[in-house]
């Protein structure tokens, strides 16, 4: 009966490290989204979905709020070197949606031996 309620599926979580993934990053945005509304927030936020959900390895794309910021993308990477091509995309393809961005990065190996 739960299973037809309340629970919307199951996760596996595997340890990144050990399947070749070292790094694993929040890209936090700052965008343009909040000056719009109804189907044109809706169209761009579909948008940077999109962008994100074609790059490799990008888990999540989501909007919220805190710290300043008002969407995420949550990624895992092979290697820490593969982080400026990430940015140099998003800026190409994003910078009419994106006003600022930062990443914080997470060592994979370190927490896969846990």
């Amino acid at each position: 009966m739960l299973e037809d309620s309340t629970i919307e599926g199951y996760t596996v979580i595997p340890k990144f490290g050990q399947i070749g993934f070292e790094i694993a990053a929040f890209t936090f945005m700052k965008t343009k989204l909040h000056h719009k509304k109804g189907a044109e927030q809706e169209e761009i936020f579909n948008k940077l979905k999109e962008h994100y959900l074609k790059q490799p390895n990008v888990v999540t794309v989501m909007s919220g709020q805190g710290m300043g910021w008002t969407q995420y993308a949550f990624h895992c990477m092979k290697t820490i070197l593969t982080l400026p091509s990430f940015c140099e995309i998003q800026e190409s393809e994003l910078s009419d949606i994106i006003i600022a961005t930062e990443s914080f990065q997470a060592d994979l190996k370190a927490w896969s031996a846990c």
